[in-house]
């Protein structure tokens, strides 16, 4: 079997990433000698080491312009061709690109998220099954605020801010239209290994993993 991506889309706080790592594990226990690696879009945000960092405050991170589109092409390209890379990392402290990478290697299964890699026409070509995540407003923002406070340094005040200004509006204009060019639309809001294993059926039909061992 070769290498295939599939792509999780969706609004952030969707529960992108986190459905990409209950795939990886199921399917890694499921099927212990297949490769399965995650690549995360938001490793992907522009450097901005040259902007002022009250500018950098500002910048809408929900836009398209704020990912590094030519960087992920160029990695997912190698990815595909069987060459591992070294991604990016974000400093959401610092609100720009860190110094360390990560290594990831080219695998049998590689999961890519973010909530605009549906909008990108540089991306689909590599992609062989995209998955939207469906999330309210509502349930997105609570897990927003949760996560950038508890992981990226936020106040409570500021993501809510942050949600309304720049979150919301790009939801509207890139990511939900974005919903339409996805294989599969699926509810992020429903128990995650359920919703985990009802996507590995669909995948596993699609001839994108192993059929299951017969016993």
């Amino acid at each position: 079997m070769s290498n295939k991506f599939i792509s999780i889309g969706g609004i952030s706080a969707s529960g992108k990433s986190l459905l990409s790592e209950t795939l990886k594990d199921i399917i890694s226990d499921r099927h212990p000698y297949f490769s399965v690696e995650i690549l995360e879009g938001d490793l992907y945000f522009k450097d901005q080491k040259d902007i002022e960092f009250n500018q950098r405050l500002k910048t809408n991170y929900d836009h398209p312009y704020a990912i590094d589109y030519d960087l992920l092409e160029e990695h997912l390209n190698l990815l595909k061709s069987g060459i591992s890379v070294n991604a990016p990392t974000y400093n959401f402290h610092k609100h720009t690109r860190a110094s360390k990478t990560i290594n990831i290697e080219a695998a049998e299964l590689l999961i890519v998220s973010g909530a605009l890699l549906l909008h990108n026409n540089k991306i689909s070509p590599y992609i062989d099954f995209s998955i939207f995540l469906d999330c309210s407003l509502e349930v997105a923002l609570i897990r927003r605020v949760q996560r950038d406070c508890n992981k990226r340094g936020r106040t409570a005040e500021f993501v809510k801010a942050q949600f309304q200004r720049d979150v919301v509006p790009m939801y509207y204009k890139y990511v939900k239209p974005s919903r339409n060019n996805a294989n599969l639309v699926a509810h992020g809001e429903q128990d995650i290994t359920c919703l985990a294993n009802q996507i590995i059926e669909v995948l596993t039909s699609h001839q994108l993993l192993p059929l299951p061992e017969k016993k």
